[in-house]
């Protein structure tokens, strides 16, 4: 762990993006050893702020996430570094000095990426198709052979606390944790991106696709990245562009996805309900204080359940 350089940043677990400009260039310098570095915000979310850096070896986009966000960040360099042969610009680490693709920093996690240009992808029918392409390239190169462990079932328990803001999301995570059971002797797995979202899929001016925004990818059903891809779409017949391309792609079978998907986008929005749920039980031990937000991610995944059969 560095002893100094950014340790003034981050309180209660958070990054805090005014020291960023001056103080990552030394940081960066020490372990990449990359000179010239000049750096430029892009952005903070709740856990993660972004930068460009520009040196005279090149650039990279700088992602710095509090320490409980570390392993996920970890995760997703390991992710990236394994779906190097597929074609599609994936965000890859820059490795260290000393042969690392994340580094410790006091109260934060620092990795230097790879950028990943190009215009953001709709729900449109067009932009569907390359994001099912996309994600079948993907899905391909990074495919897991039967000795790889994966702790995708470890996600949801049906008596963790956090599921108590509403009485039926604790039954949503069992009803989700069955029908995957059921499934998971039938699935493809390899590495999963967890969240592919029409705009994190890219197409370069000269056409060449990418896949950002890796971290907390881990060795999962592929299945599970078309659920989650076809959930923000809308609802399944209005993802068919995308689905039709993915299959096209050959990654799993048409039996596979027409026999399990459901079962899939069940889990996918009970791992949503017990997000929201958390969320409402954190700011509130109570549940009674809850956000807008809070209240419409909840009853958004409700509903998808219900229209689901789950209630």
């Amino acid at each position: 762990m560095l002893s100094g350089g950014l340790g003034g940043i981050g309180q209660n677990g958070r990054v805090n993006p005014d020291d960023l400009t001056s103080l990552l260039p030394d940081v960066i310098a020490a372990h990449w050893a990359l000179t010239g570095v000049h750096v430029d915000p892009i952005g903070q979310t709740d856990a993660t702020i972004t930068a460009d850096v520009a040196s005279d070896q090149g650039q990279w986009v700088a992602t710095l996430v509090p320490a409980d966000g570390g392993d996920a960040l970890f995760a997703g360099t390991l992710a990236t570094a394994a779906l190097a042969g597929s074609g599609v610009r994936v965000g890859a680490a820059l490795t260290t000095i000393d042969g690392r693709t994340v580094v410790d920093v006091a109260d934060g996690t620092l990795a230097l990426l790879e950028p990943v240009p190009g215009r953001p992808l709709t729900a449109s029918a067009d932009d569907q198709a390359l994001m099912g392409d996309i994600l079948g390239r993907v899905h391909r190169a990074g495919l897991a052979d039967d000795e790889t462990e994966s702790a995708f079932f470890s996600w949801l328990a049906p008596a963790d606390p956090g599921l108590q803001a509403e009485l039926w999301v604790a039954r949503a995570v069992a009803a989700a944790l069955i029908g995957y059971k059921d499934a998971e002797a039938s699935l493809t797995f390899g590495y999963v991106h967890c969240d592919p979202s029409p705009g994190t899929f890219r197409i370069d001016a000269d056409g060449t696709p990418g896949l950002a925004d890796w971290s907390g990818a881990e060795v999962g059903p592929l299945l599970y990245d078309v659920a989650t891809a076809a959930s923000h779409l809308g609802r399944r017949p209005d993802a068919q562009p995308f689905l039709e391309a993915y299959l096209a792609s050959g990654v799993i079978g048409r039996e596979e996805l027409e026999t399990h998907l459901d079962a899939l986008l069940v889990y996918r929005w009970a791992v949503q309900a017990a997000y929201w749920s958390f969320r409402i039980l954190t700011a509130d031990p109570s549940g009674k204080q809850r956000s807008e937000t809070d209240i419409a991610g909840l009853e958004h995944a409700h509903q998808e359940l219900l229209a689901l059969g789950v209630d």
